[in-house]
């Protein structure tokens, strides 16, 4: 899970002015919003948990939309990208794909775009992910071993 939401962002008024208006992307608006506070702020954090987030089976980051939003991403913002660390670009680019299996899985029983998908989150990670290598692995049962499997893993994760 990522570690920076924007509904628990405090923004000064001037800087959400001066990034305005952001771009329809459907699922993918955060990163987007994320991206662009970035280029003109500085962000600071507070070192412990302020909230807790509750574990949900469906949100609109995790839709086919939100998978094209954030292609798009990658290209509007590949410059920034490049000046970066390749390992950022990376990151996101197996995320994506990470998401394009999850999405299959949900369209169909067994799907071997999902196994693709995931076995191509894994190569481009930056290192090793392991719950991309656990993804793949569930992959190969269909929906019927990812859902369960995946409710286990999110289980486990939580409470390590």
């Amino acid at each position: 899970m990522s570690s920076c939401y924007n509904t628990t962002m405090l923004i000064r008024r001037a800087v959400i002015d001066a990034i305005m208006p952001l771009t329809n992307r459907h699922g993918a608006d955060d990163v987007g919003m994320k991206i662009e506070l970035a280029r003109i702020a500085r962000f600071g954090f507070v070192d412990e948990p302020l909230i807790r987030m509750g574990e949900q089976e469906y949100n609109l980051g995790s839709s086919w939309d939100a998978v094209d939003g954030k292609k798009e991403l990658l290209e509007r913002y590949d410059e920034l990208y490049a000046e970066t660390s390749p390992a950022v670009r990376a990151r996101a680019v197996a995320h994506i794909y990470a998401n394009i299996g999850r999405r299959s899985l949900d369209d169909d029983a067994w799907s071997p775009k999902a196994i693709r998908a995931f076995a191509y989150a894994i190569r481009t990670a930056p290192g090793f992910e392991a719950k991309y290598a656990v993804e793949l692995l569930m992959s190969f049962g269909g929906r019927a071993t990812y859902v369960p499997a995946s409710r286990v893993w999110r289980f486990c994760m939580k409470y390590q």
